[in-house]
């Protein structure tokens, strides 16, 4: 029988579901105690719902039915890298617009300028002690990371 493939480009809930799990490690450190780890855990949150928008999955299968006998299920995702703001820059045109229409909408404030802001804050804060100083915008990180969540909620739920 001959090896055929069916691939699909768009949202991935698996990746979703690794996300929300990050973010809700982050939210589950007491107010008083969050730094690095909800740093880390919250940016990286942040990395995969954007990541989440753009993947290819490809189906495997023998014959011509896909839904018989399937080989292998392939899962990529088309943005690679840790840079919020770089991966983001990598989303599909139109998505990338929404999603700055959006959040600026939502949050009175350019979705743009805060991506600039914690761009780099997971590699920040999970090596924070090779440097020699390291800042982020807390406030920034946080309305990223739930809007992302609740705009994949609201559509892909």
């Amino acid at each position: 029988m001959d090896m055929k493939e069916i691939e699909h480009r768009g949202f991935d809930h698996s990746i979703y579901m690794v996300a929300s799990q990050f973010f809700d490690a982050a939210n589950y450190i007491p107010k008083g105690r969050r730094y690095a780890a909800y740093v880390v855990n919250l940016a990286f949150s942040i990395e995969l719902f954007i990541k989440s928008l753009d993947v290819t999955i490809k189906l495997e299968f023998h014959g011509d039915n896909p839904f018989a006998e399937f080989q292998e299920v392939k899962i990529n995702t088309r943005i690679k890298g840790h840079s919020l703001l770089e991966i983001f820059n990598k989303l599909p045109s139109d998505l990338h617009q929404l999603l700055i229409e959006l959040y600026e909408n939502t949050n009175n404030t350019s979705l743009m300028n805060d991506l600039e802001s914690i761009q780099n804050a997971f590699v920040d804060y999970r090596y924070l002690f090779e440097k020699e100083s390291v800042s982020v915008n807390i406030s920034a990180l946080e309305r990223v990371a739930a809007f992302l969540k609740s705009y994949i909620e609201s559509v892909y739920r």
